[in-house]
């Protein structure tokens, strides 16, 4: 009995160790990911500014326009998204009172005969 207790507490300890080796291997992998990540943004933001002081005002206007083009992007998705959302809305309460038309409730006095 305390042998088998005993095999058991130690699998478990095991277990755990396995379990806690594997969560420090997945962080040191995060970590070298972001690492990485953030070395290809630093690396993508020096190749366009070289690409800016190269090109001259020219490309720093495009860059702007990019950007500006990328912001009306966004803003018409998110429009987009908001009526999609209301007109959503709409057709539910519009479902709604469209039931009601269909099948209305009995009067109040109709329920209360039922009841009694």
């Amino acid at each position: 009995m305390e042998a088998e207790a005993e095999a058991e507490a130690e699998a478990e300890a095991e277990a755990r160790r396995v379990e806690a080796e594997a969560e420090a291997e997945a962080e040191v992998e995060a970590e070298a990911e972001a690492d990485e990540a953030e070395a290809e943004a630093k690396a993508k933001a020096k190749a366009e500014a070289e690409a800016v002081v190269e090109k001259g005002p020219e490309a720093e206007a495009e860059a702007e326009a990019e950007t500006e083009a990328e912001a009306e992007a966004k803003a018409k998705a998110k429009a987009e998204a908001v009526a999609v959302v209301e007109k959503g809305a709409e057709a539910k309460v519009g479902n709604g009172i469209r039931t009601r038309e269909r099948h209305p409730r009995p009067p109040l006095a109709d329920d209360t005969r039922r009841i009694l």
